[in-house]
């Protein structure tokens, strides 16, 4: 019985799976689409804590939050997590504590409470991930042995109008303990939105130079042609206007050659003429 059931299965499981492989061709070519239609920007980075948006057209710069070798912007912060935490978004800094060779030449440092111990959270040059839905940028700080991420910070950071600057530390992920998440909210953080590029002049095109000349021939013919019939003749009313019959004459010219050229260019035969 199975066995004479089977073949008439088959037909409808080969129909469900080109069914859901169609479906994900679909999507798959509906994702492109939309990747296509609406390029991916990325923050590149300028240095250790400036990036330039890939299309030009912001740029985030944090240098005013730099400290020094010695002492970092942020110091002896306490995380949600209990442990402290040093952290400079620009320069590398080297704590000076007793007993700690951990945190040299950091980014970021933890000292956790319960193991009396200190930790590298991160080297200086952070990665930027720019993401497009909130318009901010996240900083990425890793600390690396041959190519492998022993611990991973990354800091939100966070466009406020007031002048004074935040850290949050949310330390340590619930499901990942060697990653660290911070937020920083400082007025910095707002994108620095680049003027669009102004069109090059072009100066003065030939057709204005020649509307230009024509117009200045115009007054300067009537001008001269007014004054010299004046002066000259003694012309008055308007006769004063240099060539007065020609222009008083023209309007009826015109009118003439248009009606000789819609007449397909054959001229009216006077009353009483034979043609031949």
């Amino acid at each position: 019985m199975n066995n004479f059931l089977r073949p008439s299965l088959c037909p409808l499981t080969l129909q469900k799976s080109m069914i859901v492989l169609f479906l994900q061709c679909l999507l798959l070519c509906t994702h492109l689409g939309e990747t296509t239609r609406n390029p991916i920007t990325t923050c590149v980075s300028k240095g250790p804590c400036k990036c330039s948006l890939s299309d030009g057209s912001a740029e985030l710069d944090l240098t005013a939050l730099a400290g020094n070798n010695s002492k970092p912007k942020y110091s002896n912060i306490t995380g949600s997590d209990g442990d402290r935490y040093w952290f400079d978004p620009c320069l590398g800094f080297s704590l000076s504590e007793p007993a700690n060779d951990s945190c040299t030449d950091v980014a970021m440092c933890r000292y956790a409470v319960e193991q009396d111990t200190y930790f590298s959270c991160g080297k200086p040059q952070p990665e930027y991930l720019y993401f497009e839905q909130n318009n901010s940028v996240t900083l990425i700080y890793n600390n690396s042995e041959n190519g492998i991420a022993l611990k991973l910070t990354a800091v939100v950071v966070r466009c406020i109008e007031s002048t004074n600057d935040r850290l949050l530390v949310h330390g340590r992920d619930t499901h990942r303990p060697e990653y660290y998440n911070m937020t920083l909210e400082t007025k910095y953080g707002c994108l620095q939105r680049s003027p669009p590029p102004s069109e090059p002049s072009h100066g003065v095109s030939i057709g204005t130079m020649l509307i230009v000349i024509a117009l200045s021939g115009v007054i300067l013919y009537c001008g001269v042609g007014f004054l010299f019939q004046r002066t000259v003749y003694g012309a008055q009313g308007m006769d004063q206007i240099p060539h007065y019959e020609f222009w008083s004459s023209l309007p009826g010219l015109i009118k003439d050659g248009c009606g000789f050229v819609s007449s397909n260019c054959k001229t009216k035969q006077p009353e009483g003429y034979d043609s031949l």
